[in-house]
């Protein structure tokens, strides 16, 4: 995980992370969330979304409980 934000944060030195979590099978759920987001996609791998979004569309898509898994929430 830290070596992913470290590549974003190559792309993008001021990014500021709000959560970052592992889930299994992360891939999967990446796959999901830019189906469940599609219509507000920007630009390659970036979409108009707010932090709020993203839990939604999580708890939504994750059968389990992630609040255990995650940080701020």
């Amino acid at each position: 995980m830290k070596r992913v934000a470290e590549d974003f944060r190559t792309c993008i030195p001021d990014m500021e992370f709000v959560s970052l979590f592992e889930v299994p099978n992360a891939g999967a759920l990446e796959r999901a969330l830019h189906r469940y987001f599609g219509k507000k996609r920007v630009k390659g791998e970036w979409f108009d979304v707010t932090i709020d979004d993203i839990w939604k569309a999580v708890k939504e898509i994750v059968p389990e409980d992630v609040s255990c898994i995650a940080t701020g929430r």
